[in-house]
């Protein structure tokens, strides 16, 4: 299976085999966006494409594509214009190139299409939600895949806080298998801030930088590719900058544990904590942190993970503890295999 993800300025592609998950990037430049991947051919088993927001209109994470799905991604095009405009040209182009194969499209909003009315609706006037100016959520794909990899070892009625530390963090709350709440917003800029990212901010300061004289498409690069973490630590991966500054650590550590009571309190109480990442070990020091503010629930710790569970899972809580506290180590191109490689063909 041959996925591809759009980027800013690129997009990266992922062969997705049992025993072999191999990946790249390849810029774009200007002209036509046309499928490249090494040793691409009509040999595949299937295509698939992420659309990094779907909106409203794509309510499973996987969808085969057909001539009327190409109509749906174009009205997400205002949702996030760059990439999914992208995966719109990448579509058209594998749809005329490669006809005979199977094609998917993969939302990462789609997990969230069912969030609770009261979560995902803004307090703006009723003529803005008939425009579809409401919480989405995002990253649908890591969520759901923590969920489906830890559910069988939490007690009824399985409640689940989901965290995914990456260079963007985020949370899920999940019960029964659906989202009932997440930390992303309208679009990925709402919510913790991220390696490049602002995260949330007062919208004021928008308006300001508006009438100042800052044009939209410069506030977006402002908020999206220049705030973030690189900016109070300078360059680097996350896990890099938590090392080199506490603020960074204290930061992110804050708003995960703020928005935790925020999931908590959305599922009526929590039957586990997941944290999803790579790099489990490098991460732990601030996993535990986590867990440590989490005390007054009464989390408390081992000493050493245990490791003995099925799969990947790293299991951190006591014996005394009310809930479960998960630790699971994955690649993207993983999550993306065990979620989608067994998807053969139409039904």
């Amino acid at each position: 299976m041959l996925v591809f993800e759009p980027g800013f300025g690129k997009f990266n592609w992922y062969q997705l085999q049992e025993d072999a998950l191999t990946q790249g990037s390849v810029e774009i430049y200007p002209g036509k966006v046309r499928l490249e991947a090494p040793g691409l051919s009509q040999e595949e088993d299937r295509i698939a494409y992420v659309l990094p927001h779907g909106g409203g209109h794509f309510a499973h994470t996987a969808t085969f594509i057909t001539p009327e799905t190409l109509a749906e991604v174009e009205r997400c095009l205002p949702f996030w214009p760059e990439q999914n405009q992208i995966t719109l040209e990448l579509m058209r182009d594998g749809l005329e190139r490669f006809s005979k194969l199977p094609q998917l499209l993969l939302s990462e909003t789609a997990f969230f299409a069912h969030l609770p009315a009261w979560v995902g609706a803004y307090a703006l006037p009723t003529e803005f939600h008939s425009q579809g100016l409401r919480r989405y959520g995002g990253d649908s794909f890591t969520h759901q895949w923590a969920w489906q990899s830890t559910s069988n070892e939490l007690p009824a009625p399985r409640r689940l806080v989901s965290i995914h530390l990456c260079d963007h963090p985020n949370l899920a709350a999940i019960t029964g298998g659906q989202a009932v709440e997440t930390s992303l917003g309208f679009t990925q800029v709402e919510g913790l801030p991220s390696l490049t990212g602002s995260g949330d901010v007062d919208p004021e300061i928008v308006l300001l930088l508006n009438r100042q004289g800052m044009a939209a498409q410069d506030i977006f690069d402002l908020l999206v590719h220049q705030s973030g973490w690189q900016t109070i630590a300078g360059p680097g991966q996350l896990l890099d900058l938590f090392e080199k500054d506490e603020l960074v650590f204290q930061m992110l550590r804050a708003g995960i544990l703020k928005a935790f009571g925020a999931a908590a309190s959305a599922l009526g109480g929590v039957d586990g904590v997941v944290f999803t990442c790579e790099e489990r070990g490098r991460w732990m020091p601030f996993i535990r942190s986590i867990c440590e503010g989490l005390a007054f629930t009464n989390l408390t710790l081992l000493e050493q993970p245990d490791a003995s569970h099925q799969g990947n899972l790293w299991v951190l809580n006591g014996s005394q503890s009310r809930f479960k506290a998960l630790v699971l180590e994955a690649s993207y191109a993983r999550i993306l295999f065990d979620l989608f490689a067994g998807i053969k063909g139409k039904d």
